[in-house]
């Protein structure tokens, strides 16, 4: 039984770290954003950084399987965990698409564009920090896991809102339409990290509620 234990408590401080790594690669994407939308080349450095810590996500989401398959968790179980590390990870996926997106295609980003796509970060910020509420939750008080996740989706709401506007501004512009549209891909990528970080948190949800049945 001791030996079951040290399993699960391995996946959980794996879970950890692989969210960490995940937080670290959105952080990255945030300067990255920041360099570019300043002209400055330091952007370039960020997106190595995103690329980075993504493949170092991927080593921990591997690792934390393979506790799973060597016995972490009863049957039950094991597969919600398999699935959260699977969901938390395509953040990170998604912070590398929107930095090989802004490297690859050079955007031009007038002034206007700016402020919509520093807000949407600034929120999508916010957004995981309450995911990571949600995981101290799921690890130390299963009762206040439903109040953490629902702080996410109110979160991914607002990002909804922005990303609405930032599309309606942009649209209404005087760019072109191969402009308008190449800068819609951008702040369509964007607003999809927070859309995978509330599939997180809905899914933490969902292992509440089976733990309790």
């Amino acid at each position: 039984m001791a030996k079951k234990v040290s399993r699960e408590k391995a996946v959980e401080e794996q879970q950890v770290k692989h969210l960490g790594f995940v937080s670290q690669t959105l952080e990255a994407l945030d300067r990255l954003l920041n360099h570019y939308l300043a002209g400055d080349k330091a952007f370039k450095t960020e997106a190595g950084e995103v690329h980075r810590l993504e493949h170092e996500a991927d080593i921990v989401r591997r690792e934390l399987k393979l506790q799973l398959y060597a016995g972490a968790f009863l049957p039950i179980y094991r597969e919600d965990y398999s699935v959260l590390a699977e969901e938390a990870d395509k953040i990170a996926n998604r912070c590398e698409d929107v930095s090989d997106f802004v490297v690859l295609t050079r955007p031009k980003i007038p002034p206007f564009m700016q402020s919509h796509l520093r807000a949407i970060m600034v929120e999508t910020r916010k957004s995981f920090d309450f995911l990571s509420q949600t995981l101290d939750a799921f690890l130390q008080a299963l009762d206040t896991v439903n109040d953490a996740a629902r702080k996410v989706q109110e979160e991914e709401q607002k990002i909804d809102e922005l990303v609405w506007e930032a599309e309606k501004a942009l649209f209404k512009s005087e760019l072109s339409l191969a402009e308008k549209l190449h800068l819609k891909q951008l702040v369509d990528r964007l607003g999809e990290i927070s859309n995978r970080v509330e599939d997180v948190a809905m899914h933490f949800e969902l292992m509440v509620v089976k733990r309790k049945m």
